[in-house]
This record gives structure tokens, C-alpha cells and sequence, in this order.
């Protein structure tokens, strides 16, 4: 909300706010299933498993791949808890980009 003053009159304007950069939510389901949902709604679907020290994501649906927080679906994986936190590192092999997933 913006407040003006003009020669001692008040306006009032109000501007809609427009949520933007908003993380996607990652649920890890039992028996190496997922599902992401997106800030508008929209869920996608995944098979995950995990091999020593990576993760493997794993689509039926080329749009629950594309809807993919990533293009990579191997990473490196690193689970830890921080005070109240859970933190799940993923770690792109190919390109060492890190993505950070608290719960």
C-alpha cells in the first residue's frame, strides 16, 4: 500500500503484489515416488531411488519431466539436520550446480 499526501489530502493506492521466483514444492513419497507441485498449482510426478551416495529421478510423462526443477536427473546427495531443519543437498554431477531442499 502507497500513501501520498497532496496539499494535506490522503490517496490511498493499493497495488496487487505478483508472488515471482517462488520455489516449487518436492514431496518424497514412500516406495521411491515423488510428486512437484509448482507455485500455480500444476503437480508432476517422479520415481526416485538411490545408489550409494546419489539419487536418480526417473519420469513416466515427458511433461513431469519437463516440469522438472531440473534438466540433470542424477545427483549427488548429501541429508543432514541443521537445528530444527532437515537439509537435502543435490548436487548435479556433470555441472557441480547445488540445489538446497529444507523441510
Amino acid at each position: 500500500m502507497i500513501e501520498t499526501n497532496h496539499k494535506n489530502k490522503f490517496t490511498t493506492t493499493i497495488k496487487k503484489e505478483i508472488a515471482c521466483n517462488i520455489c516449487p514444492s518436492i514431496i518424497f513419497e514412500k516406495a521411491g515416488k515423488g510428486k512437484l507441485k509448482n507455485s500455480s498449482g500444476d503437480e508432476s510426478f517422479f520415481y526416485w531411488r538411490i545408489d550409494q551416495s546419489e539419487i536418480y529421478f526417473s519420469f513416466d510423462k515427458k511433461q513431469d519431466k519437463d516440469m522438472f526443477f531440473s534438466a540433470f536427473q542424477v545427483f549427488r546427495f548429501r541429508l543432514y539436520k541443521e537445528s530444527k531443519s532437515y537439509i537435502l543437498e543435490l548436487t548435479e554431477t556433470s555441472v557441480n550446480c547445488k540445489y538446497i531442499l529444507m523441510r
